[in-house]
C-alpha cells in the first residue's frame, strides 16, 4: 500500500460500491447521518471503511432508509457487515472457496457412508 492510499476492508468496498452507485461519497454519507441524529463524521465512516474501528449496529439498516438499497445489496452488504469488517476481499473468497470445499467433502463422505450400508 502506498503512502495516503486507504485499503479497504470488504465492508468498505462494498459501502464504496453502493456509495458510489448513488454518486455519493463518505462526507455526503456522514452529512445524511448526522441529519438522522447520528454523530457521525466523514473519519468515522472511513475508520469504518478500513477497518480501523468497527461500524455500529445501526448502520445497516441505515443506510438502507437513506439508499433504498437493492436485495441484492442489502444481502452483499449484511455479509460484509457481518464477516468483512476486518477482513480483505480476497480473505472473505478465500472463506467462500473454503466453505465450498469443505461442503464436496461432506457430500462425498456422506455418499461413501451410505454407499457401505
Amino acid at each position: 500500500m502506498s503512502e495516503g492510499t486507504v485499503e479497504f476492508t470488504y465492508f468498505g468496498e462494498v459501502l464504496a460500491r453502493i456509495l458510489g452507485s448513488r454518486g455519493s461519497n463518505q462526507s455526503m454519507l456522514a452529512r445524511e447521518l448526522r441529519a438522522r441524529g447520528r454523530s457521525t463524521r466523514q473519519s468515522s465512516v472511513s475508520e469504518w471503511m478500513s477497518g480501523e474501528h468497527y461500524c455500529p449496529g445501526w448502520f445497516p439498516v441505515t443506510l438502507d432508509e437513506i439508499y433504498d438499497l437493492t436485495e441484492e445489496e442489502w444481502y452483499e452488504l449484511g455479509m460484509a457487515f457481518a464477516y468483512g469488517q476486518r477482513l480483505s476481499r480476497e480473505d472473505i473468497e478465500d472463506l467462500r472457496g473454503f466453505r465450498e470445499f469443505y461442503r464436496q467433502q461432506l457430500a462425498e463422505e456422506r455418499a461413501h457412508e451410505e454407499s457401505r450400508r
